[in-house]
């Protein structure tokens, strides 16, 4: 649905905010980082890319054109991260080509 694709679009837009803090922080060579960061995020920015671009298309074949690799790196990337984190960020659809988030992955990327 509409409201769920921009939702979960502006939840990625936070994510990314987040992981910028926390590579502005690494970065800081002053010895000030700051408000202190509680926690590490669960994936690379290499990885979120890859979920902001299926949060965009909604397929993994459309995630891999528009990131320029193939289909079956962004399938082995997604998989990994899940066994990482330990849950299934996406319901994969492979008779219509399609992939949407499931409800742990939707809140796993707030």
């Amino acid at each position: 649905s509409s409201s769920s694709s921009s939702s979960l679009s502006s939840n990625l837009g936070r994510v990314a905010c987040e992981c910028t803090r926390y590579v502005s922080a690494i970065e800081d060579t002053s010895g000030s980082l700051g408000e202190p960061l509680e926690t590490v995020p669960p994936f690379t920015f290499k990885e979120l890319l890859m979920l902001k671009a299926l949060a965009k298309f909604g397929s993994i074949k459309a995630a891999a054109e528009y990131l320029y690799v193939s289909q079956s790196s962004v399938s082995s990337q997604l998989s990994s991260l899940e066994q990482k984190i330990k849950a299934t960020l996406v319901n994969r659809h492979p008779g219509i080509q399609g992939a949407s988030f499931t409800e742990e992955g939707q809140v796993r990327i707030l």
